[in-house]
């Protein structure tokens, strides 16, 4: 897959999130606005968060189970071929004095705007 079909999805992801998955999100401490600045979206049964490289290309997607979902299906997973990246890089860009390490990318997110410390989180296969 490309990093330009990527992209497209990204958009089409983002434009189908649904009201319900973005108050999700907002009780989770993700605002409108880090919502629309990430790209985060829904592809009809898990969120979806755009992974991008330092260079800023999309390189895959984390996806997070649906709140609703009482499955025992993983809670994240990446796709396609995911690896190793940090979430949140540009955050480090400039050499910040103080960071917040988070657990994964929803806690980083809801710390992206200021006046929060610069946040990133690791991400997982």
């Amino acid at each position: 897959m490309t990093t330009q079909n990527l992209i497209n999805l990204a958009g089409k992801f983002h434009e189908d999130l649904p009201e319900g998955i973005r108050d999700y999100l907002k009780g989770r401490g993700v605002t409108n606005e880090v919502i629309d600045l990430n790209l985060i979206g829904w592809n009809g049964w898990r969120i979806t968060i755009p992974i991008f490289n330092r260079e800023g290309e999309l390189l895959f997607f984390k996806q997070a189970r649906d709140p609703e979902d009482k499955n025992e299906s993983p809670k994240m997973i990446a796709w396609p071929k995911g690896h190793m990246e940090l979430y949140g890089w540009d955050n480090l860009i400039e050499k910040p004095s103080e960071i917040i390490i988070c657990e994964g990318e929803f806690d980083g997110s809801h710390l992206y705007l200021p006046p929060a410390a610069p946040s990133f989180t690791a991400t997982s296969m």
